[in-house]
């Protein structure tokens, strides 16, 4: 749970997706994916749909990165969000 002004509040969630990868060159490749989202929290339950595009690289065999922007629309709730 997490703390909050001296309450604990449990939330739990899953989601289930499905995604399309393509390479763009033999170490990168750009990806889609499309996802059901559910959250499960004491307050109240809540679904939605995700959606996500961005790009992989492996700069070697060890590290590789990568960026993706993500869009959710859970109930009346909408949240866009950048991950590095």
């Amino acid at each position: 749970g997490t703390d909050v002004l001296d309450s604990t509040v449990y939330v739990d969630g899953w989601k289930l997706g499905l995604g399309y990868d393509r390479g763009i060159r033999y170490s990168a490749d750009v990806f889609g994916r499309v996802s059901y989202e559910k959250v499960d929290a004491q307050i109240a339950d809540a679904n939605g749909w995700g959606l996500q595009a961005g790009v992989r690289d492996a700069f070697n065999e060890n590290f590789g990165g990568g960026a993706s922007l993500k869009y959710t629309d859970i109930e009346s709730s909408t949240n866009t969000s950048v991950e590095l």
